[in-house]
C-alpha cells in the first residue's frame, strides 16, 4: 500500500501566523452516557515487546522512504513516503506512552488492572486504539490539514502548528519548554525522537501534566491549557504512594481532582478557526468549529453530576459494577506489595461515534498504529453501541387528514451535548420509507445509495451532495424524496456560500444538530451554541433534546419505516477532499476505497397503519 503523503518545505519564521484556530478532526466524538466494551483481547502483554520490536524493524525503510518526499507538500509526484514511526518509549518531562505502560500496561503475570470478571482494563491496552491515541495518525486529519495548508500556503507553518498543538500535543509542548518553532507535519516523519513524541497522539502526558488552572475558562480552549511542574503527573486519588513512579520514572504522582473534570476535556473540544485569505492573511472572521464542551454545559448533565468522563472512561465494568483493582504492577509485572485496590477506576477507552477511522489504522499499516486488530474491533463495536444509545426514535399514532395520513415520528437525544457531535463532516440522515399493502414503495426520503449520498427514489444524488451545490435546508415535514431531513453542520464563507474549508468558514449556514437533554438555551453557552437555520416550534422539546417530524403518508399507505443513519464522513465533505487533489486526500480516498464506509444505522421503528 502506497501512503501519498504531504511533506513539507522549509518556510521561513516570518510566515503570518493564525489568530488562534481548531485542530480539524475531533478525536474524540462524544456521544451519550453508556458503557462501551473494549478489551485489550490479544494485546494483553504485546504493548512494550511489540513496540520495541516495530521500531527497530521499521527503520530502516523509513530513512529510505523519506528522502523521497522533499519539497512542495502538494504536487501529485510526492506520493510514495515511508511508514508513519510506532510508538517507541521515550522519557523526559513529556514522555511517551510506552513509559506509562511498563507498569500500567496488562501482563498475564499481573492481576493488576482487571474488572471482577477478570478482563484486562489497563489504562494502556484500552487507550492505544481509541481515536486520542492516534490523534496524529488519522489520515481524515491530515488531508483536511493538507487542503487547508494547500488554500493558505503562506500560513503553512502557523496552520500545521496549531493544528499539531491538539493533535500532537507532546512535541507542541516539548517544542514551546524549549522555546523552538512550532511543528510541522514534516517533523512527524521518520524515526526521530520528534516524530515518535508527537505520533503518540494525546498520549498518558498530554493529560495527566495538565494542571488545574484556568481548565473550562476561554483562556484555555483551543488546546491552550498550561502544564504542571516538570516532575508532577496529576491522578485522580488523594495522597498516592509516590515512591514506585519517582523510582521509575522520576515523576512524582500527585492528587489532582481536576483530571476527572469536563474542563480538562472542554481544552481542546471547545475550538474555534479563524478565517484566512488565500494570501495568509486573516479575514476577521471565524467559527466556533467544536463546541462540545459548552454544549455540555448548557445540558442538564452537570446539574445531575455526570462529566465526559462518565461517559467516555467509565468506572465500571462491562457488566455495570464498579471496578475495584490495582492500578499498577512492578516492571517485570509481579504485584507491588504496598499498593491496595482502588475505586473508583476510569477505564480509558475514550471511545465516541467513530467507526470509520478506527478502521483504517486497524487495516492501513502504513499510518503505523501499534494497537492489534482485536483492540480496534473492540473500539469500532464500542463506537456502534454508543451511537446505537444516543438516540430514541418513535413513530406515533397516524391522522387522518382528507385522502392522507399524517404520522408523527419523535427523535429524542440522550446525549449530553449535541448531536451529531464535534466535527462537521459528521452528520444524521433521516431515511423513510412508506409502504402499501404489497410492499412497494409509495415514498422514501433520506434512502443512501453505495457511495453514502442522498437519492431520490429515481436513484438520482440530490443537490446538496454536490459540494459546489447548496445544503440541505431544516426541514419539520416529510413529503417528498426530493427532500431529506439531515441533522448536521454547514460553515459558510463569508459570501454565505457552503464551504468544507475551515480556515475560508466566517459563519455557520446551519446547525440543526439534535440537541442535549435539558439544554438552556437562555444560558450564556445555550446561546452561543443556538441552532442556526431552524424554524421549527417543536425543536428541541423545550429541554427535552426532542424533534417532531411529520411523515405525510400518501393515499394507499399501510406502513411507516425509519431509520436514523449516522456517518463519520459525509459524501459532500468527501468529495470536497477529493477535489483538494493533495496526496494525503488521494492517500485517504485509496484507504476509504478499501473499508467499509456504510452508514451505522442509530436507531429504527416502524408502524403498521
Amino acid at each position: 500500500m502506497l501512503l501519498r503523503s504531504m511533506l513539507s518545505t522549509k518556510f521561513p519564521e516570518s510566515t503570518p501566523a493564525v489568530v488562534r484556530w481548531s485542530s480539524l478532526v475531533a478525536v474524540v466524538v462524544l456521544v451519550g452516557c453508556s458503557q462501551p466494551t473494549i478489551r485489550a483481547g490479544e494485546g494483553e502483554g504485546e504493548g512494550e515487546g511489540e513496540g520495541e520490536g516495530e521500531g527497530e524493524g521499521e527503520g530502516e525503510g523509513e530513512g529510505e522512504g523519506e528522502g523521497e518526499g522533499e519539497g512542495d507538500p502538494n504536487r501529485a509526484d510526492l506520493l510514495t513516503v515511508s511508514t508513519l514511526a510506532p510508538q517507541r518509549t521515550l522519557g523526559t518531562a513529556l514522555p511517551t506512552a510506552g513509559t506509562c505502560a511498563t507498569c500500567h500496561g496488562n501482563t498475564a503475570t499481573s492481576t493488576a488492572m482487571r474488572d471482577d470478571a477478570g478482563r484486562a482494563v489497563a489504562p494502556f491496552d484500552l487507550w492505544r486504539s481509541s481515536m486520542m491515541a492516534n490523534s496524529a495518525r488519522d489520515p481524515l486529519f491530515r488531508a483536511q490539514l493538507a487542503a487547508e495548508v494547500k488554500r493558505a500556503p503562506a500560513a503553512a507553518a502557523a496552520i500545521e502548528g496549531i493544528c499539531l498543538s491538539c493533535h500532537a500535543p507532546l512535541l507542541s509542548r516539548a517544542r514551546t519548554a524549549a522555546a523552538g518553532p512550532s511543528p510541522r507535519l514534516a517533523d512527524l516523519n521518520g524515526t526521530s525522537d520528534d516524530a515518535v513524541r508527537g505520533l503518540d497522539g494525546v498520549s498518558c502526558a498530554a493529560c495527566h501534566r495538565a494542571a488545574a488552572d484556568g481548565l473550562g475558562e476561554e483562556r484555555t480552549f483551543d488546546g491552550r491549557y498550561a502544564l504542571g511542574p516538570d516532575n508532577v503527573i496529576f491522578g485522580p486519588y488523594a495522597n498516592p504512594f509516590t515512591r514506585p513512579m519517582e523510582q521509575q520514572t522520576g515523576f512524582t504522582p500527585t492528587g489532582g481532582s481536576h483530571i476527572t473534570t469536563a474542563g480538562l476535556c472542554g481544552s481542546c473540544h471547545t475550538l474555534v478557526t479563524h478565517a484566512l485569505r488565500p494570501d495568509g492573511t486573516a479575514t476577521g472572521g471565524s467559527i466556533d468549529e467544536q463546541t462540545p464542551f459548552l454544549e455540555y454545559r448548557a445540558s442538564g448533565f452537570p446539574a445531575e453530576g455526570t462529566t465526559c468522563q462518565t461517559c467516555h472512561m467509565p468506572r465500571v465494568d462491562e457488566d455495570g459494577a464498579p471496578i475495584v483493582t490495582a492500578i499498577a504492577h512492578r516492571p517485570d509485572g509481579t504485584a507491588f506489595g504496598p499498593v491496595s485496590p482502588r475505586t473508583p477506576f476510569g477505564r480509558h477507552v475514550m471511545v465516541g461515534a467513530n467507526t470509520l477511522i478506527p478502521q483504517l489504522l486497524r487495516d492501513e499499516s502504513v499510518l503505523g498504529a501499534s494497537a492489534p486488530d482485536a483492540a480496534f474491533d473492540a473500539t469500532i463495536a464500542a463506537a456502534r453501541g454508543m451511537l446505537r444509545r444516543a438516540v430514541i426514535l418513535t413513530v406515533g399514532t397516524a391522522v387522518v387528514v382528507d385522502d392522507h395520513q399524517e404520522v408523527p415520528v419523535l427523535i429524542r437525544s440522550t446525549t449530553g451535548h449535541k448531536f451529531p457531535a464535534s466535527y462537521p463532516s459528521r452528520r444524521l440522515v433521516l431515511h423513510v420509507r412508506v409502504l402499501d399493502d404489497a410492499g412497494a414503495v409509495l415514498l422514501e426520503s433520506g434512502r443512501l445509495d453505495a457511495a453514502g449520498r442522498v437519492v431520490s427514489q429515481a436513484g438520482t444524488a440530490l443537490p446538496f451532495e454536490d459540494p459546489q451545490g447548496p445544503f440541505s435546508p431544516h426541514i419539520d415535514v416529510v413529503d417528498s424524496d426530493l427532500r431529506a431531513l439531515v441533522y448536521e453542520q454547514v460553515p459558510g464563507d463569508g459570501d454565505g456560500a457552503p464551504t468544507t474549508s475551515l480556515l475560508a468558514a466566517e459563519q455557520m449556514l446551519k446547525d440543526n444538530r439534535l440537541l442535549p437533554r435539558g439544554f438552556q438555551s437562555t444560558s450564556a453557552d445555550g446561546v452561543r451554541v443556538a441552532p442556526v437555520g431552524v424554524v421549527d416550534d417543536d425543536f428541541g422539546g423545550n429541554g427535552a433534546g426532542t424533534d417532531t417530524i411529520t411523515v405525510v403518508a400518501p393515499p394507499g399507505a399501510a406502513r411507516v419505516e425509519v431509520e436514523l443513519l449516522y456517518q463519520t464522513l459525509s459524501p459532500r465533505w468527501r468529495q470536497a477532499l477529493v477535489e483538494s487533489d493533495t496526496p494525503w486526500a488521494q492517500a485517504l480516498e485509496d484507504m476509504l476505497g478499501r473499508a467499509d464506509t456504510s452508514a451505522v444505522v442509530v436507531a429504527s421503528a416502524a408502524l403498521d397503519l
